[in-house]
């Protein structure tokens, strides 16, 4: 299985990148990444506040990403447009394209994470499990762009029914192979600290 200090593996299931590093290289990785991925993410939180038009107090909203991620109607989606008018789907604009910074973030974080909590070594299950998820962050990312991209489109108009489906597929695929990738982390997280894993 995985083991301390990296490049020490079995064969099998597609070596991930990350197993090729040492323990001080890995952490290096994560300690780099998870700056980035809070950094992004701080920044992606402000770029999401609009003032909505016509606002007499000029109140500062928040445009709901998520929402729109998962809309699988156009007319779901246009639902959510009109609510947020003109200024929020400009604030939808800016915040798409500075996903992309934050999809290389958090997925090269989590997926150094995994194979980090996985490095300690045990049965062929866990390391195939982990390599797995590894890639499934980078799979992850690579859903969040096609997800991008279609909300980019829609934003442009006209409102496409393929990309709103599209998009909102890419979301759950996305959000589902984070999920696992979490929860493998806080499983085996145990293991780090009694000193068996990186």
């Amino acid at each position: 299985g995985l083991t301390r200090g990296g490049g020490r593996l079995h064969t099998g299931a597609m070596m991930h990148p990350f197993e090729k590093l040492s323990a001080p290289q890995l952490r290096r990785v994560y300690w780099i990444f998870l700056a980035l991925t809070f950094g992004v993410a701080a920044l992606l939180s402000r770029l999401a506040q609009y003032v909505p038009e016509h606002s007499a107090n000029a109140t500062v909203q928040t445009v709901p990403t998520v929402a729109f991620e998962f809309a699988r109607t156009t007319e779901d989606w246009n639902r959510l447009a009109a609510e947020v008018g003109k200024p929020g789907l400009d604030a939808l604009r800016v915040q798409t394209y500075y996903d992309y910074l934050f999809l290389i973030a958090y997925s090269t974080l989590l997926a150094a994470a995994v194979i980090g909590v996985a490095s300690g070594g045990g049965p062929a299950w866990l390391t195939t499990l982990a390599r797995g998820l590894a890639w499934g962050q980078w799979v992850a990312a690579l859903a969040d762009a096609i997800e991008n991209y279609g909300l980019l489109c829609n934003i442009a108009g006209p409102v496409s029914e393929t990309w709103t489906f599209i998009s909102s597929t890419a979301a759950a695929i996305k959000f589902g192979l984070i999920v696992f990738g979490i929860l493998f982390i806080y499983i085996l997280l145990p293991r780090s600290w009694r000193g068996d894993a990186i």
